[in-house]
């Protein structure tokens, strides 16, 4: 087993897992930066930033608090994603907000998905990108309509987000106001 505890995924008897492909950074970056235009056409927003020194895209829906973030793999300033089996690209389907403090924070509204960098291995490299690029694509809508999904607050406006039961528990799953505790507004309506 190995440090990150996947060692059957990454590795063949020590060597990294062939069907693994490294993704240059302007390819990604560009396939993210053509979705986050096409939101924004449409009346949505698009954001790059860097959190620690990983580099992530936001896309927000129109007319919606909630956003996609998707966190790269790309360290600020590489050519190209970490190395294979070190990370996945993730989608955190979340909302930003400035805290008491006045700072501004991301605050997840669900589990984050993650998608390994991983294409068939009798294709081209060239090929395997283009492969790896439209499962990306595909994701990143899956994402997009979970964003869509959470309801906004009737008392106040924020954003609600999903609230479900630990295993054990017995109440049901409804959506709360992310306002909480200054606005304890709930809904069960919406829920799908």
């Amino acid at each position: 087993m190995g440090r990150d505890g996947w060692s059957n995924l990454h590795t063949r008897g020590g060597v990294v897992n062939p069907s693994f492909i490294n993704v240059p950074s302007d390819d990604l970056l560009g396939t993210l930066r053509t979705i986050g235009q096409a939101v924004a056409g449409r009346g949505g927003s698009f954001e790059e930033g860097v959190q620690g020194r990983e580099v992530f895209v936001d896309i927000c829906p129109p007319n919606r608090q909630s956003r996609v973030r998707v966190f790269t793999t790309i360290t600020c300033g590489a050519g190209n994603v970490r190395a294979c089996g070190d990370d996945a690209i993730r989608f955190v389907v979340g909302r930003v907000f400035e805290d008491d403090r006045g700072k501004v924070r991301f605050q997840p509204l669900a589990k984050s998905r993650k998608m390994l960098r991983t294409a068939p291995t009798k294709l081209s490299p060239e090929e395997r990108v283009e492969v790896f690029l439209k499962r990306l694509t595909t994701n990143l809508r899956t994402a997009y309509g979970e964003a869509l999904k959470h309801p906004t607050c009737p008392a106040c406006g924020s954003i609600m987000g999903l609230r479900t039961p630990k295993a054990g528990q017995s109440w049901t799953a409804f959506y709360g106001c992310c306002a909480y505790p200054d606005c304890r507004s709930t809904s069960r309506s919406t829920l799908k």
